[in-house]
């Protein structure tokens, strides 16, 4: 987790499973501290949320090959269909 001096203290309302979820995965995986659980998954939610964005922006730019290509068309290599692959 990140040092001490940079965390924020806050309050959180849970309802009781959530609350039991959240110890349960604590004592599983043996995380010393509530906060600790709160902070590995808002950690999952940024990498989710990455993952999708970068997801979207292929799904954007399979839509115009040439647009995918733009940044290698100096690299030396010889234009390809993807035939041969």
């Amino acid at each position: 987790m990140q040092q001490k001096q940079n965390a924020i203290k806050f309050s959180v309302s849970l309802p009781r499973p959530m609350m039991d979820y959240l110890e349960q995965y604590q004592h599983t995986h043996e995380l010393p501290s509530r906060s600790e659980v709160l902070f590995e998954a808002l950690k999952a939610l940024r990498e989710k949320e990455l993952a999708e964005g970068y997801r979207l922006e292929a799904e954007e730019h399979s839509k115009n090959l040439l647009l995918m290509l733009e940044g290698t068309l100096n690299d030396g290599l010889e234009t390809s269909d993807g035939i041969d692959w």
